[in-house]
């Protein structure tokens, strides 16, 4: 919680010491204290804090998950490192973890600001190609089932003049 906090009140330089302090005490580190850090130095603009924190990880011997993955990716593409992005893509195969359609989504968005939008249609593709044909490029779940709304019928009781308003959902 300290270290989000930190990390929320752009208070970068505390978060780093947390982190150190959490080492050298041999408190558990586990993604998500990297996962908050890579966002952070993201969000402020910081690429290669990014990098090195993600490398931190790999020295204490933390495996990153997919959120750390699209953290990381969200980090580059929100900076314009989209070679750096697209690695962590290619990193995440090699380590057998499948990225979510969040990941392509991020590379699509990041293209298209940057009006590379050939490369954005390629990751449409990509994404179809690893996800399936069906894959949503907006990142929508598949529309849900609804109820049919409720519809007032009237009741067919004996007596026509106390008809009662019914609601029956269909």
């Amino acid at each position: 919680i300290a270290l989000n906090a930190c990390a929320e009140a752009s208070r970068l330089d505390l978060a780093r010491e947390l982190l150190s302090s959490m080492i050298a005490a041999k408190v558990p580190v586990r993604c998500l204290t990297f996962c908050i850090l890579i966002k952070a130095y993201g969000r402020v603009g910081d690429v290669a804090k990014v990098a090195r924190t993600y490398e931190a990880m790999g020295r204490q011997g933390v495996a990153p998950d997919l959120a750390t993955y699209n953290a990381l990716i969200d980090a580059y593409v929100r900076n314009g490192a989209m070679a750096s992005a697209e690695d962590v893509l290619a990193t995440m195969a090699d380590a057998g973890v499948a990225p979510a359609p969040r990941s392509f989504n991020t590379l699509i968005k990041g293209y298209s600001r940057a009006r590379r939008l050939r490369k954005a249609f390629d990751v449409v593709r990509r994404m179809r190609d690893v996800l399936g044909a069906d894959a949503d490029p907006h990142g929508l779940q598949p529309a849900r089932r609804r109820e049919a709304p409720l519809r007032p019928q009237l009741d067919a009781g004996d007596d026509r003049e106390r008809r009662a308003l019914v609601l029956r959902a269909e």
